[in-house]
């Protein structure tokens, strides 16, 4: 189990709206597609951009969308670079209300957000049993049972 503290520093955090969200610590059990959701913001460079003012944006956009300030409040969001890519973690009855609120409505500094689709893990591969041939014929040859040795 992680636990994260989702608090802003003490400077600006983004909107009126974003300020008067208060987010609680959030524990996060394991990332998942149902726990987690990803974005990019592909005309943005990290670097570039107030991280806080930028997450204070996107906090805004999610509630306009429908995400209420209780569930934002147990919402982490994490910024890295690849543009800007924006990781999203909520439980599991958060993260569905987030995911509602499509890309093309979360429009921040400018720039609307793509979401990143990761490629879903292939099933375990079971292995065949080996199967047992019944025709005699098909069995491999084997030494007779009083096979001498003696022939050199």
């Amino acid at each position: 189990t992680t636990s994260v503290q989702n608090k802003p520093s003490g400077e600006a955090f983004g909107t009126e709206i974003a300020d008067a969200i208060q987010p609680e610590e959030v524990e996060i059990l394991k990332a998942s597609p149902e726990t987690s959701y990803e974005l990019r913001f592909e005309h943005l460079q990290l670097k570039d951009v107030d991280q806080e003012a930028f997450k204070g944006e996107l906090r805004q956009k999610l509630q306009e969308g429908g995400v209420s300030k209780a569930e934002l409040a147990k919402t982490v969001i994490k910024l890295r670079e690849g543009s800007i890519v924006a990781a999203v973690y909520a439980p599991k009855e958060v993260m569905a209300n987030v995911k509602k609120v499509t890309p093309e409505k979360l429009s921040v500094m400018g720039c609307t957000a793509v979401e990143i689709v990761r490629p879903q893990e292939p099933p375990p591969r079971l292995a065949k049993p080996e199967k047992q041939v019944s025709d005699p014929k098909l069995q491999p040859p084997t030494a007779p049972e009083n096979a001498d040795n003696d022939d050199v």
